[in-house]
């Protein structure tokens, strides 16, 4: 049920997909510069591998936007991002019985930059760029003489996007915005655990992903802002079984932005 709402709320993101919260910086007859720290409330469900099933997990994601829309470059901006969070949550092997629970530890590190331009005066707005995502798992199991493993994922992704923003009554001081990003993540991943008997695993895959959200921003001035969305993050895995299983991260997203 959990995923069937997340896939209905990614289609009306879709339907609604649309830009950054700040595309009218590139109307500005100088450059602006743009800070913004966020905190991605997120909640995640990742992927069941064979031998155990994940419960889903409460993972904060901190971090900072910087962007730039140069004076000598109408309607283009440049944007870079980085979060970062960690979590711990619960795991429970499915392969034995009793059906053993064990903890699970998570970091995850996601880097994105990304290049738009915006069409005058529309609102509407398109942006591509990479993007490199770290994502770390360590299992620990009191059973099975304190069995652990450790799951190391590097990801790197080109993406594409398009965007949305739209003003709110006369004043400007209320604005809704979307943003819709498809990409497609190379993924480099190694295993490993504490049997001597497990021989280390690593290995590669390419399996798309999608980044969503839909917001609200107010401007308190012309050089501060607030915004709030909800955004969903998406990307297709194989587990171990060989079957293709979607990880998602999603929940709320709180900005302030400083324009220079």
């Amino acid at each position: 049920m959990k995923r069937q709402f997340l896939f209905i709320l990614l289609v009306a993101l879709f339907v609604a997909s649309g830009s950054s919260v700040y595309a009218e910086e590139s109307a500005e007859q100088k450059t602006v510069f743009t800070l913004t720290p966020r905190v991605w409330f997120a909640f995640a469900d990742v992927a069941d591998e064979g031998w155990y099933n994940g419960e889903s997990f409460f993972i904060p994601m901190y971090g900072l936007t910087a962007t730039v829309a140069p004076r000598f470059m109408p309607n283009w901006s440049f944007l870079l991002t980085g979060l970062y969070g960690t979590s711990n949550g619960d795991f429970k092997v499915t392969e034995s019985v009793p059906n053993y629970k064990g903890k699970v530890d998570y970091e995850r590190l996601d880097i994105e930059f990304l290049v738009r331009y915006t069409l005058p005066g529309t609102g509407l707005s398109f942006f591509l760029g990479p993007r490199y995502v770290n994502w770390e798992r360590e299992q620990k199991l009191r059973a099975w003489g304190n069995y652990q493993t450790k799951l190391k994922s590097n990801l790197w992704v080109g993406e594409v996007g398009a965007g949305y923003v739209h003003a709110i009554g006369e004043s400007g001081q209320h604005r809704l915005f979307s943003n819709l990003t498809l990409g497609i993540a190379y993924t480099d991943w190694r295993w490993r655990s504490n049997n001597l008997s497990e021989i280390a695993q690593s290995g590669h895959d390419t399996q798309p992903l999608v980044d969503a959200n839909l917001g609200y921003e107010y401007l308190f001035t012309k050089e501060l802002s607030a915004s709030l969305r909800y955004r969903i993050f998406a990307l297709r895995e194989e587990n171990d079984l060989g079957l293709n299983r979607w990880t998602i991260f999603h929940g709320p997203e709180i900005g302030l932005s400083f324009r220079f």
